[in-house]
């Protein structure tokens, strides 16, 4: 089965990206992203990715590079790998980040309004067997998360807890247990 690919442009250079539903995070080819920005961060240390064959593959740097496909224009975030096989890759996060819908009985692509072909000869010939619809969801990991995910997040966390309050205190009146303002006291902490 042929990979999934549409073509499209990053920071107006025509490119064939690669549309991987198995890669948590986008990646760009480390000699193209030389020559896309000079906006580049080195990791501070010795980065590897692991890919679905088992090979480990450096990261050499991360960038912002703009992303054209159709009429979809965005500025996503690329980590750089010298080994890469294609010339970028759009991973889950691009897909969760802008919305992405796969068509595959159409061979196509959406993006918000913009719909883009996918190269043709590619796996949607395949895959059109699948003749019903599934709803699912994607959750897509954000490490900003907003004051309002976090106080749920938490309250969901106080809750879990408290089910188990004979193994969690989640305050000084815990029985058997030194109370946090005597802590302080005593260590200074």
């Amino acid at each position: 089965m042929k990979p999934l690919s549409v073509r499209g442009s990053t920071n107006k250079e025509a490119i064939l990206f690669l549309v991987d539903t198995g890669a948590s995070c986008s990646l760009i080819r480390a000699q193209l992203a030389d020559r896309l920005t000079k906006h580049r961060r080195s990791p501070t240390k010795l980065v590897c990715l692991l890919a679905a064959n088992g090979t480990e593959m450096r990261v050499a740097s991360s960038l912002f590079a703009g992303v054209q496909l159709g009429s979809f224009s965005g500025e996503h975030h690329f980590l750089a790998c010298p080994s890469l096989q294609w010339k970028a890759i759009l991973g889950m996060d691009f897909l969760g980040r802008f919305g992405g819908v796969l068509h595959l009985r159409d061979s196509q692509i959406s993006i918000g309004s913009c719909v883009v072909g996918f190269e043709k000869g590619r796996p949607a010939d395949v895959c059109s067997i699948v003749d019903w619809k599934t709803a699912f969801e994607v959750e897509v990991l954000n490490p900003l998360r907003s004051y309002k995910t976090l106080l749920a997040m938490l309250t969901q966390l106080v809750h879990t807890l408290s089910k188990f309050r004979d193994v969690f205190a989640l305050g000084d009146d815990a029985p058997g247990r030194t109370s946090t303002r005597l802590t302080r006291q005593t260590t200074g902490r």
